[in-house]
């Protein structure tokens, strides 16, 4: 069993560091139609900031998007050029009044067979570095389960590593929801929710 998971675990940091969501499953392939999302912190309860998002498919490989987060009160905008069904890249604007930043991605996805997917995503924002791994494994269509674990790098200050455990539910194809359990290196543990309808 150890030797399992510190195999899977190298397959992990492989793909993370050999190739590249907040939360839920990253996303990689694009869909042509609309969708809105809406994302909160379920806790720390006190948290009153939430992630409204509205995606354009224009095609099966373009998708852009805006948002807006509360509390912080920062607008974006951004894309996804999914190159195919394993291989994206990513771009974010972010700003508030004169403060502005720019996230660039590139995320990869190798598949065993038809229900397990390991995923590895490299993100840079203002010299930030972060590095996401997670195992993806589809129950059936309606259910996946995933698990993996955040690296990330500031410019000033230590590293830290998160893990992150979430499910993601979709009972008919226009709607799903997701909830992601995150357990910092330090600080308080959290739990995020999330919801997609598709047009």
């Amino acid at each position: 069993m150890k030797k399992n998971l510190a195999l899977i675990c190298n397959l992990l940091l492989f793909l993370t560091l050999g190739h590249p969501t907040i939360a839920g499953v990253i996303p990689i392939e694009v869909t042509k139609g609309v969708s809105v999302s809406f994302e909160k912190y379920l806790e720390p309860s006190d948290s009153e900031q939430a992630t409204f998002t509205g995606n354009f498919g224009l095609n099966d490989h373009l998708l852009l998007k805006c948002g807006y987060i509360t509390e912080v009160q920062r607008n974006i905008i951004g894309g996804r050029y999914a190159f195919n069904e394993k291989m994206a890249v990513m771009f974010d604007h972010e700003w508030k009044d004169e403060d502005s930043s720019n996230k660039y991605g590139f995320a990869y996805k190798f598949n065993f067979k038809d229900r397990l997917g390991l995923v590895g995503l490299v993100e840079y924002q203002s010299q930030d570095i972060a590095l996401t791994g997670q195992a993806e494994y589809g129950f059936n269509e309606a259910i996946t389960a995933y698990g993996g674990f955040k690296y990330a790098k500031p410019d000033q200050g230590d590293a830290a590593i998160d893990l992150l455990l979430g499910a993601e539910f979709k009972p008919i194809a226009i709607f799903s929801f997701y909830f992601d359990y995150l357990m910092p290196e330090e600080g308080d543990e959290t739990v995020y929710f999330g919801l997609t309808y598709t047009f």
